[in-house]
């Protein structure tokens, strides 16, 4: 049972905590950061977004094609490859980084990260 739980806050708290991170930065004044920090912060936004919208496409693929083999085969695909390079890019961005939306934007490519991760490690 908890397992469900963990997975349900996950896949509904990404889209959730990424939009709040959107929102946060575009109602944020630039501050005393320099350009180039602020940024960092908005190239690891649409990072860990990125990630969150090709998760959604392989859910939409599966809903589509069924519980084949070749779905399974895209999502390893997508998700030990470019998924892997979208987090990091996206904790770059929240590390180096700074301004508003930092934190949230670590803590959806945490969760967007975890939506590759197979339910068995969980």
């Amino acid at each position: 049972m908890p397992i469900f739980f963990f997975t349900a806050a996950t896949v509904l708290g990404a889209p959730i905590v990424l939009g709040l991170a959107w929102w946060r930065r575009t109602r944020a004044r630039s501050g005393a950061a320099p350009p180039w920090r602020e940024r960092t912060v908005l190239i690891g936004l649409v990072a860990a977004s990125l990630n969150l919208l090709l998760f959604y496409s392989w859910v939409a693929y599966r809903l589509i094609a069924g519980a084949t083999d070749d779905v399974w085969a895209v999502k390893a695909a997508i998700g030990n490859g470019l998924a892997v390079y979208l987090v990091v890019a996206a904790f770059v961005g929240a590390l180096v980084g700074k301004g508003p939306g930092r934190l949230l934007t670590a803590v959806g490519a945490t969760m967007a990260y975890l939506l590759w991760a197979p339910i068995a490690i969980l």
